[in-house]
């Protein structure tokens, strides 16, 4: 995050008095209020929608229904077995 800061002023000629605020919903907001938390002298505030406020590595209750929605087969918006396949198949991938 601090790193993103300093490429970001950088690149696009941000003033450095320029107050940044982090935004983010579920798990993007507790990395907003991370960003907050960590570097206060980078950013001015941050808005933490739904956010978690424990992190848990397994946690069955947010799993379940993502995983479900990779499988339903809803034209509109995507999904299938095979999503959902690949999903484990890459998560698993990543784990070893």
């Amino acid at each position: 995050l601090a790193s993103f800061h300093a490429f970001a002023r950088k690149e696009y000629k941000i003033c450095p008095m320029a107050k940044w605020v982090t935004f983010g919903g579920s798990y993007p907001g507790m990395l907003a209020s991370y960003a907050r938390l960590l570097y206060p002298d980078l950013f001015h505030a941050a808005v933490a929608s739904s956010a978690p406020v424990q992190a848990a590595v397994d946690f069955p209750g947010y799993l379940d229904v993502v995983a479900e929605a990779l499988a339903v087969a809803n034209y509109e918006v995507g999904g299938s077995a095979a999503c959902l396949a690949a999903v484990s198949q890459g998560h698993d991938a990543i784990g070893r």
